[in-house]
């Protein structure tokens, strides 16, 4: 196999960093054969056999001093070329990868995957494979499944507008999308599952009580800036639609298996309680059954969403 996750020129091909960049690739690119191709369009790969892009780039600081001051305005320097948004056209790499050496000999790792292939559970299906080979073991490798195409074929009759991927192109092209990190410590968060249990959820998780603190505060927000005017929050959680089926598929099952579970809350509903948040968060989760993974298996998969 052909491929372009060669090793940098300054690199010390006796370190570690080295046997990183050097040993992995064909195994892995074995494996996952699909991104070692090109995009034919937003929707086919060409497996070419062409390889992925490796970048090696560096920085001038120790991996420890940067997580005590992790800055999200730094972040996209870890990723290749800056990528946190950008549409698949013709010719693309289906997978780029950069690798940073810290001063203390630290690694950060970035990928940019096509959405398409990769999910985050498959994402981390492929990570701890390349970790697995990179330990110079075969042995407890875990292989992709591609038999997804077999039970979910592709849909042409699905509105493109409503896929995730055109969803999140508006936000990120109209400049509507923000990112920011809220740190909440564990006494906080305790104090939150404490006071979100009841008997209906008695074992509330961290993301449903910061789910809805953050948005509890997003409310209070709204309701000061324009306070004559009824505002609403939608609230958009990523659920995996592998434990959703019945038998559940398996983690490495490659491809982009997330369905939006979605539930409004008004900015008058500011004092709503916590339990009642997460019951209500939860419950819509739990919608997306294994009745709806099924509907959207096979060629009439979809239908009852597309309509007639």
């Amino acid at each position: 196999m052909v491929n372009s996750l060669t090793q940098g020129e300054d690199e010390d091909p006796e370190g570690d960093s080295g046997v990183l960049v050097v040993f992995v690739p064909d195994l892995i690119l074995t494996l996952y054969y699909p991104l070692a191709g090109k995009a034919l369009d937003d929707r086919s790969f060409d497996c070419n056999d062409e390889g992925a892009c490796y970048i090696n780039a560096r920085i001038n600081c120790n991996l420890c001093d940067y997580l005590k001051h992790p800055t999200i305005s730094v972040f996209p320097k870890f990723l290749p070329d800056e990528i946190i948004y950008r549409e698949i056209t013709r010719g693309d790499h289906v997978l780029m990868i950069q690798e940073t050496p810290f001063s203390c000999g630290g690694i950060a790792i970035g990928l940019v995957a096509s959405h398409k292939i990769f999910d985050g559970t498959a994402l981390c299906a492929f990570m701890k494979t390349w970790a697995t080979i990179a330990r110079d073991s075969i042995v407890g490798a875990l292989a992709p499944n591609f038999s997804a195409s077999s039970i979910f074929p592709q849909n042409h009759s699905f509105p493109e507008d409503l896929t995730t991927s055109a969803l999140a192109s508006v936000l990120y092209k109209n400049n509507m999308s923000v990112t920011k990190r809220f740190v909440l410590d564990g006494s906080v968060l305790s104090n939150l599952k404490a006071k979100a249990t009841s008997s209906i959820v008695p074992d509330p998780t961290r993301l449903e009580v910061a789910s809805e603190f953050i948005v509890k505060c997003m409310m209070s927000a709204l309701k000061t800036v324009k306070p004559c005017i009824q505002k609403s929050v939608l609230v958009a959680n990523l659920v995996n639609m592998r434990r959703r089926a019945v038998p559940q598929f398996p983690e490495n099952f490659l491809g982009n298996f997330l369905m939006i579970a979605l539930m409004m809350s008004e900015s008058e509903g500011e004092g709503i309680e916590l339990c009642d948040f997460v019951r209500q968060m939860r419950e819509a989760v739990k919608a997306i059954n294994d009745d709806v993974v099924k509907s959207f298996e096979g060629d009439e998969g979809l239908e009852i969403y597309v309509g007639p």
